[in-house]
């Protein structure tokens, strides 16, 4: 039974004992069908590694399409008119999609999920954000001080996470970059999320808002960025909660209402939320150390991302670009809890700072579509 088990845990039988890159994909499989390079774990240099890429879409990572013995680079392998990831390739009632992952963490995780709680940005505590009172916002600089391009970031705990990605980028590029950050603070106008209502009515996190728009139309930064959460619990001027249509649409409203608000001469990219957990992966994964496939969300369509569609709606009418990262966080449905060695998340909502700081080659396009033409 132990043995048989192990073998429900690894690939099939096109497995390959040569695996040159250490991807977990080996080196016949990569070479049999072509879509990636077994001599580089990360083929398109995104910074998401081969084995978590789904490039047919079918909820499949590729790694997914070597255990079932799929090709990586056809929706239906088998032509039964049911994606890959719909098959049931051993008849147990679960699609081969579910069970994907049905296997343990990978020896040398990074982070260990004993310190993914702690993998934070190192100059968090000092640069990310003011107290909750405080409505002065904080700044801190990094890169060349005679960069001719400033990028600015501006959000709340979601900036932060991603701040090594940030600079990075902008280190590649020559970029000076300003951070203008404070936790459980969106940084969307006219709306007020319920921590902020509970403490103080949201005055603070509005009196911030307005002083980091100030600060922005006088600096005139060649580029801001907006990074934030779209999962807010929002209240009305009376402390009402606001659901259903009511809430996308002061979300809508507020995004576009700042927008309008920013430097006319500067590029505005307004990044989207990553996906959210249903429960908190580290935590689920210290229990289902044998089985991550045990911890793993489903992944939300395009279209039930409700919050999101609003934030785009109202920055695009504004003028503004939208992208976002979330298709590079969840590759493949459900969504990965680790790609490669690396651990996604430190707790339900946030990355790790080694995934996040990953990210930057898939970042640093989108930052320069939204450059002015006129910026260097």
């Amino acid at each position: 039974m132990a043995l048989l088990s192990l073998l429900l845990l690894v690939p099939g039988s096109v497995t390959a004992a040569t695996d040159s890159d250490g991807d977990g994909l080996g080196d016949a499989f990569e070479t049999r069908w072509g879509v990636s390079d077994p001599g580089n774990p990360d083929s398109d240099g995104d910074g998401v590694v081969d084995p978590a890429e789904d490039g047919d879409g079918d909820r499949l990572g590729d790694l997914g399409e070597q255990r079932f013995g799929t090709n990586p680079a056809a929706w239906d392998s088998d032509g039964d008119g049911r994606s890959d990831g719909r098959d049931d390739s051993d008849g147990d009632g679960r699609s081969d999609a579910l069970e994907q992952d049905q296997r343990p963490l990978p020896a040398g995780l990074r982070p260990a999920l004993a310190r993914a709680p702690g993998d934070l940005w190192a100059r968090q505590e000092e640069c990310g954000g003011p107290r909750w009172g405080s409505t002065t916002p904080k700044r801190c600089w990094f890169g060349d001080a005679a960069s001719p391009v400033t990028m600015a970031v501006v959000g709340d705990s979601k900036a932060t996470m991603f701040m090594p990605a940030f600079i990075a980028a902008a280190r590649q590029r020559g970029w000076r970059v300003v951070t203008l950050l404070k936790g459980t603070c969106s940084p969307v106008l006219r709306t007020t999320n319920t921590q902020q209502y509970v403490f103080d009515g949201g005055r603070s996190c509005d009196g911030w808002r307005r002083r980091v728009i100030d600060w922005l139309r006088s600096a005139r930064p060649a580029l801001i960025v907006y990074a934030h959460s779209d999962d807010y619990g929002l209240v009305d001027a009376a402390g009402d909660t606001i659901t259903g249509r009511r809430k996308g649409q002061a979300w809508e409203r507020g995004a576009a209402a700042t927008t309008a608000q920013l430097p006319a001469a500067s590029g505005i990219l307004w990044l989207g939320d990553v996906p959210r957990n249903d429960d908190n992966p580290v935590r689920c994964l210290q229990a289902h150390r044998q089985d991550m496939s045990a911890c793993a969300t489903r992944r939300q369509s395009s279209a039930a991302r409700e919050m999101e569609a609003a934030l785009r709606r109202g920055v695009t009418d504004a003028g503004a670009r939208f992208s976002t990262l979330h298709d590079q966080v969840c590759t493949y449905d459900p969504c990965p809890l680790v790609q490669g060695d690396t651990l996604l998340w430190r707790d339900d909502a946030h990355l790790t700072v080694t995934f996040s700081r990953q990210l930057a080659p898939s970042l640093g396009p989108l930052l320069d579509a939204a450059l002015p033409a006129s910026q260097p």
